[in-house]
């Protein structure tokens, strides 16, 4: 009998015990998880202050922004524009800001307009060579390039478009076996005014929370 309450004991203590552990754990997990929210939430209002600042302020040289993690792994907003930043800007910006020391300001390698002139330029070449195909054309104002996917994809592919259109602008990669050129051309021979016009049309429509879930999905490049 007596053994059967000792046995009985330690199995409460030990239920006890793991239960004290795993309330532990959530506890951590819940503050955990908190501090995360609270990051992301700090850098979401201080992606939408600095946007508010720059559409009122510096929208004529204002280009793209991003997300990046510096060599500590601390996440930083960096802001692209086509000229330097006036200090006076980037102080103003940084006193309006939870986090001032993640804001970052860069200027680009090429603006969105040379990058579609030379994507137009491409086009009007051709997209169908003796050897390879173009299906595939992307302007990335982050890296200043136009990407430009073949297929098949070779090195002497890939010099053959090099040759004609420079290696400033463009990296020629491995373009998609599966996309469908005619889908592809048609998104990208649009007349850009009518697109620029729409967008600017959009951009004055959008709430607060579109706008939030808009600077979300900028923080991945894709």
């Amino acid at each position: 009998m007596k053994l059967i309450k000792v046995s009985v004991f330690v199995l409460l203590l030990s239920s006890i015990t793991f239960s004290t552990v795993f309330a532990e754990e959530d506890t951590d997990r819940v503050i955990i998880e908190e501090v995360e929210d609270r990051v992301v939430s700090n850098y979401l209002e201080d992606q939408e202050i600095a946007l508010t600042y720059i559409d009122e302020h510096l929208r004529d040289s204002y280009e793209t922004m991003y997300i990046d993690w510096d060599e500590n792994n601390e996440n930083k907003l960096v802001f692209l524009f086509r000229d330097p930043v006036d200090t006076a800007h980037q102080e103003a910006i940084r006193a309006l800001v939870e986090e001032p020391s993640a804001i970052v300001f860069d200027e680009v390698l090429y603006t969105k307009e040379e990058l579609i002139a030379k994507q137009k330029e491409i086009e009007a070449g051709g997209l169908e060579y003796d050897n390879f195909t173009i299906n595939y054309l992307s302007s990335n104002v982050m890296n200043g390039t136009v990407n430009v996917g073949i297929v098949p994809y070779s090195e002497e592919n890939a010099q053959i478009l090099y040759q004609a259109y420079g290696n400033d602008m463009i990296v020629v990669e491995q373009g998609d076996e599966f996309t469908t050129m005619e889908m592809g051309i048609m998104a990208r021979t649009s007349d850009q005014d009518a697109v620029e016009e729409i967008k600017e049309e959009e951009e004055e429509e959008l709430n607060f929370f579109q706008r939030l879930f808009r600077a979300i999905r900028s923080w991945f490049p894709w």
